[in-house]
């Protein structure tokens, strides 16, 4: 392919939606991409010493959508972990690189040696075997389908970072293995402000940990879940591929940290809880003049609270009866 083309098509990828056989170009910046471009902007003109840093798990490929459009920070700084040791030299090596490091290592929650199931889909690779008495049914099993078991050796990200080091933004694609993961990384999840993974609904990896049981170690290590996309195959959900968690609001500590969620918030489309968090926190981290800059920068109409007039419609009879008396009739 013709270099400039090739050029050409890489940029103008994010930009295009298939649909029923046809492409849809869409505008450069739809508009809650418009707004996270607003809020970069800003970052880099207003808050030059505002240092974003991202952990990716799981690097294949290279930095995934949507962190990739973080990649116009100016002080953005990348790591990946890819226990494929060529993919993670590959990464490296790639003129598109923006990775500061890249590890070659496998997680889970114990520095030992386990097995490796390698499929034939090579991104469907687990530590897990796959669960193919379920998986054989769907069309995409074939993916699924392992080609060579080998030992290999897994650490943690205890073992692999310090009690000190942290990182803002915590990406993982690791196949079956987010709950080992996060058991064993507890400081790295602790210093964290939002982590992104996917999960399933049921077992495509044998004895992996489902949505639920990751919900609730989420909800216990202080993340509330701001966004969750579901995925379908064959008419079955079994998958959400993006389970996004931001830290609890109440655990903010400080400017940096307040901007920061509101970075990953835009990030994922969710103008909604940068409301939240500007009507609670902007008060406590912000300056006046810096709240109202950044409202009308990103057009935010702040909410009030509701009336108890409206809760006079929660139900036929609740407006004759108000204040839970209609309970003691």
């Amino acid at each position: 392919m013709d270099k400039n083309i090739k050029e050409l098509f890489t940029k103008i990828y994010h930009r295009i939606n298939v649909q029923f056989g046809k492409l849809i170009f869409r505008t450069p910046y739809p508009p809650a991409t418009q707004e996270l471009k607003i809020f970069i902007d800003l970052i880099n003109k207003k808050y030059q010493k505002l240092n974003i840093s991202i952990l990716n798990m799981g690097a294949r490929g290279g930095l995934s959508f949507p962190y990739i459009k973080l990649e116009k920070i100016k002080n953005l700084y990348l790591e990946g972990i890819e226990p494929d040791k060529q993919e993670a030299l590959a990464i490296l090596k790639s003129k598109q690189n923006r990775y500061n490091k890249v590890h070659p290592f496998a997680l889970s929650d114990k520095v030992q040696y386990k097995e490796l199931y390698i499929t034939r889909g090579i991104g469907c690779t687990s530590l897990l075997e796959p669960n193919l008495e379920e998986l054989r049914y769907y069309t995409f099993s074939p993916r699924f389908e392992v080609i060579k078991k080998i030992k290999f050796p897994v650490t943690t990200l205890n073992k692999l970072y310090s009690k000190e080091e942290r990182f803002d933004f915590i990406c993982m694609d690791v196949q079956g293995s987010e709950y080992d993961i996060i058991n064993g990384g507890k400081m790295i999840f602790k210093n964290a402000l939002a982590i992104s993974f996917e999960s399933h609904f049921f077992e495509y990896y044998k004895k992996q940990k489902l949505f639920p049981d990751l919900h609730k170690l989420c909800l216990k290590n202080g993340f509330r879940l701001i966004r969750l996309d579901l995925r379908s195959h064959d008419g079955a959900i079994g998958e959400a591929s993006n389970c996004v968690y931001i830290k609890k609001h109440t655990l903010i500590k400080n400017k940096r940290e307040f901007l920061k969620q509101i970075l990953f918030s835009l990030l994922w489309d969710k103008k909604e809880y940068v409301e939240f968090l500007l009507r609670n926190c902007a008060d406590k981290f912000l300056s006046d003049m810096e709240k109202k800059d950044i409202i009308n920068r990103l057009k935010i109409i702040l909410k009030k609270k509701e009336s108890p007039l409206k809760f006079a419609y929660d139900g036929i009879a609740a407006k004759d009866y108000p204040e839970g008396k209609g309970y003691l009739n």
